[in-house]
């Protein structure tokens, strides 16, 4: 996979096994190795190619002969293979860590994936400091729509999840990536006006609440 910056060498020994993150990386997380509970895969890595985090092995698989109580056995030595790779813009993560997050929900998962994303997205179009939502952008002629998805579902049954109850965002900060200060910045379908400043690239405004879905028009 030179592509990737790594060459694909075999599964992993152990599973589950630990990651140990590098500080480029490690924003927001406490320090720590974390395990990861899917399978990963060793790679020997190419020239140019950055290391950003490292696997560690435990001291045994969990089997009828070697067992501890936990959830997992600890952590033991530095494996020579690595979890986390850079080549250019491209990262290469020994795991399939989407699968790991929709399986256990562990929330380090998430956050090793956006400070990836980060370290080769300088300029986001987007910031917000709304807590896991989904916020998109769309563009209609000279005006800007930002979309703002409050989705917190309760599972009531087995496989569906609902929103019964909405639980609104209040005083969220956005900003969007603009060179130049919009006309003028309001809600929509309401068209409530309000005022918003430009920071560096980012005009900032602050959105009132956001129930379940509200948009934010920015009109150049």
């Amino acid at each position: 996979m030179p592509e990737l910056g790594v060459e694909y060498l075999q599964p992993s020994e152990y599973c589950p096994d630990y990651i140990r993150l590098e500080k480029e990386i490690s924003k927001n997380v406490p320090e720590m190795d974390f395990v990861m509970y899917e399978r990963g895969s060793y790679v020997k890595t190419l020239s140019d190619t950055k290391v950003l985090a490292k696997i560690i092995n435990p001291y045994f698989n969990r089997t009828f002969r070697t067992f501890t109580s936990h959830a997992q056995t600890p952590a033991d030595k530095e494996s020579p293979y690595p979890a986390v790779t850079k080549s250019g813009k491209i990262i290469y993560i020994y795991a399939p860590i989407f699968k790991a997050y929709f399986e256990h929900g562990y929330f380090v998962y998430k956050k090793i994936v956006e400070n990836c994303i980060d370290t080769i997205l300088r300029e986001k179009f987007v910031i917000t400091n709304a807590p896991s939502s989904e916020v998109s952008l769309t563009k209609q002629g000279d005006r800007i729509v930002a979309h703002i998805v409050n989705f917190q579902p309760q599972r009531r049954g087995r496989g569906t999840e609902y929103i019964e109850e909405g639980y609104p965002l209040r005083e969220l900060e956005l900003k969007v990536r603009a060179e130049t200060r919009p006309r003028r910045v309001y809600l929509a379908p309401k068209k409530k006006y309000w005022s918003s400043r430009l920071i560096k690239k980012y005009t900032s405004c602050v959105v009132p609440e956001a129930l379940t879905h509200q948009m934010v028009v920015y009109e150049f």
